[in-house]
């Protein structure tokens, strides 16, 4: 059985595909988790809520609950998980902890003309979201692949991430078939975890995101001018900049609480594109997780 600790060092420095949420939420899941040569069976559950964009760069927030829940086996330098944020993988440990790799397949993000998407439902975009998008595609990606690599060092941990997002492009025009675009983000990161007390600890990670042709092809382009949208050709290059927070409290040996925030800056063509209202992404999120 796992005791809640206050793991925060490296936590954010691992995102999810699509919303930074999820991705986020990852960091409080590794405060309920001890060390991968601790136990063989690791189970974590959480509950809390966030606060985020209708898609990435639209100026439309929502709320919604949230519900979390991992399971892990590890052997040795080696962890194999199940998560509702992480999806499906394997993470490797070097014996002296300086070195952390995983690979994992999850879902991934999708962005709708009419609805968005929260935790387990659908909702309506305001009015004006729906009037941007009328006539552009639906974007989705059903599963992402990403592959991560961590270097611990005494200033704090050094990242470096891929990650592979197969996207629908489905116009709903007549005559017009759908496409697939096989895009990619490589992303950077540093993080630094500081101890403020024996149960409480910060967290903050600052980190560039690229994305190639493809990838911007098919969530910042619009190839066909709409009412609203003109014509707009995005190229590879700097995606965005982030910086997060963390606080993480252990309300026990076994429960503990995590505050997120985060803010994300929009860059070069993610920030011209006719798709972006707000380039200042901003992301909020209370969760708190148990360890059995």
């Amino acid at each position: 059985m796992s005791k809640t600790t206050n793991n925060h060092g490296g936590a954010l420095s691992r995102r999810r595909t699509g919303s930074p949420v999820a991705a986020l939420v990852l960091a409080a899941l590794c405060i309920a988790a001890t060390g991968v040569a601790a136990q063989e069976w690791d189970l974590t559950v959480g509950a809390g809520f966030f606060v985020d964009s209708v898609y990435a760069g639209s100026d439309d927030d929502y709320v919604s609950p949230l519900i979390t829940f991992r399971a892990a086996y590890s052997r040795r330098q080696y962890s194999y998980f199940v998560s509702l944020l992480e999806g499906a993988g394997v993470a490797y440990t070097a014996p002296d902890g300086r070195i952390a790799a995983s690979l994992a397949v999850g879902m991934g993000a999708k962005r709708d003309r009419a609805k968005y998407s929260g935790m387990g439902f659908d909702a309506d975009h305001s009015d004006r979201t729906r009037e941007l998008l009328a006539g552009t595609p639906n974007l989705k990606t059903l599963a992402s692949t990403r592959a991560t690599l961590a270097y611990r060092t005494r200033v704090g941990t050094f990242g470096a991430a891929v990650e592979y997002h197969p996207t629908s492009v489905e116009t709903g025009l007549p005559g017009v078939e759908d496409a697939v675009r096989h895009g990619f983000l490589c992303s950077m990161s540093f993080t630094r975890g500081i101890p403020v007390t024996s149960r409480m600890a910060i967290t903050g990670m600052l980190g560039l995101e690229f994305m190639d042709h493809d990838y911007a092809q098919a969530w910042y382009s619009v190839e066909r001018p709409t009412e609203v949208l003109g014509v707009f050709d995005a190229g590879a290059g700097l995606r965005d900049a982030r910086a997060a927070v963390q606080v993480g409290y252990a309300l026990s040996p076994r429960v503990a609480a995590t505050l997120i925030f985060a803010d994300t800056m929009l860059l070069q063509d993610a920030r011209r594109s006719p798709y972006t209202v707000d380039d200042h992404q901003r992301t909020l999120c209370l969760i708190a997780v148990y360890g059995f």
